[in-house]
């Protein structure tokens, strides 16, 4: 599955995380001047750079790989 990076929204005086992904850097700025002066205060914008996964299992091939029958 491909990654596209995203932008968040943060405001560190709200104790909630941010859960909207914008998908431009300009939709993110937009939202977060929207925001700052709606609601006052700071706003930053947080891009994601990678991500981290726990993987469980991890399925190899060896030898042929034909069907036997």
């Amino acid at each position: 599955m491909p990654l596209n990076t995203f932008y968040l929204v943060w405001n560190p005086a709200n104790y909630k995380t941010p859960t909207y992904r914008h998908s431009t850097l300009w939709a993110a700025l937009t939202e977060a001047e929207r925001m700052a002066a709606l609601y006052g205060g700071e706003f930053f914008v947080l891009e994601a750079r990678s991500v981290s996964r726990k993987v469980t299992a991890i399925t190899t091939a060896i030898g042929k790989q034909e069907i036997p029958f």
